[in-house]
């Protein structure tokens, strides 16, 4: 009996016959699910989710590259920071599948280095924003065996998809999203079963992402809970923050409850995620490979609901819209782990490769925790920090208030987060005793500190390869203050 490797990120499977060679006897499979805007504050709502990850590893320090879709997703496939694989925002020119397609970043990503090693690789899902693009409704990416991705940004209800190669359209309000993903991802788990093949199955939800339309089985569900209220909510005193954050108006009452409601909106849709996950760790199980299955559930970013006066969105290096929710169960990890190194979304693709026994390429900037899944200590040298980067929508125009038109990079740490705006601000926290990044120090930080931190951070962002692995392995400079 093969192994079979469970990944839940949030992701979708895809489609493509090309010559592999053969597995390696004993190859696991990998089941990859990744969440849409999904932040960890919303898992202790999500009963199942949380027990699952009760059976095995949680990771309390995962953080993606970006904090925004395209990037972030880009990311995951091709294991490099965004300054790496050129994808920097969500729209053209320097974004959207528009940027991946002109790059030609298809040819090299996590589903040909698995294919190539003899794996049946089925994406499912959201690929990046903006596809198919100029490459026409019936195109599937390279390295894909099997492919079932919608064509348009909004697929709760009412959509078309790239089913291998064919158009197939579902119309209101007979299938629902997320539910058609489980009966295809329950198909292809028995089919690649029956076939004795190890497979690696990508699926990519859109839910939660806004306008987060659950089906009618949960229109009604956790009509009590309202938007996390952490010290940071609403923060009256801004004064320290940066230009685009302060000049944002506060919440008002009515802005308040849309966010309530957005909130649970976003939940009630990922209760139909959990049904999902539920069919397909089922379908293992019916196929017998239950027991040599690893999950990881993650997200491609987090999501704030009212964290410094900001209305709800992402794109800010804020632990809300930068850390999120990441576990993994399956064979030889125990219940009731927790792992408090670093680990970042450019990680999981090499960890893929590793425990199926493929090459990762040299451009990748990311490595492989597989150690980490049983427990292992043995490794003395470990990344310190994480790089996150944001860059213009427009380079060449000065940016609007809105935030989405600003670009920073910034270093977080277990200790603080420090931040360089493109517009000459800074922000700069300690998280030991400010976990809710309430308080900007940089202006009372030491100087030789500061410059430390600047010199590190400009290591970090024009990194490559393994010299992103060096310069992450740092010891962070010690946190100082002016008397």
């Amino acid at each position: 009996m093969k192994r079979t490797i469970l990944l839940f990120c949030l992701i979708a499977v895809v489609a493509c016959d090309e010559e592999t060679t053969e597995a390696p006897l004993g190859a696991p499979n990998i089941v990859f699910i990744l969440t849409d805007d999904l932040d960890w504050r919303s898992m202790p709502y999500l009963d199942r989710l949380t027990n699952l990850a009760s059976q095995g590893l949680v990771f309390n320090y995962y953080f993606v590259s970006a904090s925004s879709c395209t990037p972030s997703r880009a990311s995951t496939l091709r294991a490099q920071y965004p300054h790496n694989n050129g994808v920097l925002t969500n729209y053209p020119p320097l974004g959207a599948y528009y940027r991946f397609s002109e790059l030609s970043l298809d040819v090299s990503t996590v589903a040909t280095w698995l294919q190539e090693a003899g794996y049946r690789t089925m994406f499912l899902g959201k690929y990046i924003n903006g596809y198919p693009g100029g490459e026409g409704e019936t195109y599937i990416p390279p390295g894909w065996s099997e492919w079932w991705a919608p064509l348009g940004p909004l697929w709760y209800f009412d959509f078309k998809a790239n089913h291998n190669g064919g158009v197939v359209d579902y119309p209101c309000c007979d299938y629902y999203g997320t539910d058609v993903m489980a009966a295809t991802a329950v198909d292809f788990i028995r089919r690649a079963a029956d076939n004795d093949e190890p497979f690696f199955m990508y699926l990519s939800t859109q839910a939660p992402h806004k306008p987060a339309e659950p089906p009618a089985r949960y229109a009604g569900a956790l009509s009590h809970v309202s938007a996390p209220r952490p010290p940071s909510f609403n923060e009256a005193d801004r004064s320290d923050k940066p230009s685009k954050v302060r000049s944002r108006p506060l919440l008002t009452p009515e802005k308040i409850d849309e966010a309530d409601e957005l909130f649970r909106q976003r939940l009630r849709s990922m209760l139909a995620v959990e049904d999902m996950v539920d069919s397909v760790m089922s379908a293992l199980e019916s196929a017998g490979v239950d027991d040599e299955t690893y999950v990881v559930f993650t997200s491609d970013n987090g999501f704030h609901y009212g964290e410094h006066g900001l209305g709800p969105g992402k794109v800010t290096a804020y632990d809300e819209d930068i850390r999120v929710p990441l576990f993994v169960i399956g064979p030889g990890i125990a219940a009731g782990q927790v792992e408090d190194r670093i680990v970042i979304s450019h990680d999981l693709a090499p960890t893929f490769a590793d425990l199926a026994g493929a090459t990762s390429p040299l451009f990748v900037d990311g490595r492989s925790f597989r150690h980490l899944l049983s427990g292992s200590n043995a490794i003395t040298r470990w990344r310190r920090a994480a790089l996150v980067e944001r860059f213009r929508r427009d380079p060449e125009r000065p940016p609007p208030l809105d935030l989405v038109h600003v670009g920073y990079k910034a270093i977080r740490t277990a200790g603080y987060l420090y931040v360089e705006w493109d517009t000459d601000e800074f922000e700069l926290y300690n998280r030991y005793v400010d976990p809710w990044e309430m308080e900007n120090i940089y202006e009372r930080a030491d100087p030789n500190f500061l410059a430390q931190l600047s010199a590190w951070l400009d290591r970090l962002s024009n990194c490559a390869g393994s010299s992103c692995q060096a310069a992450e392995n740092e010891s962070p400079p010690r946190l100082r203050l002016q008397h």
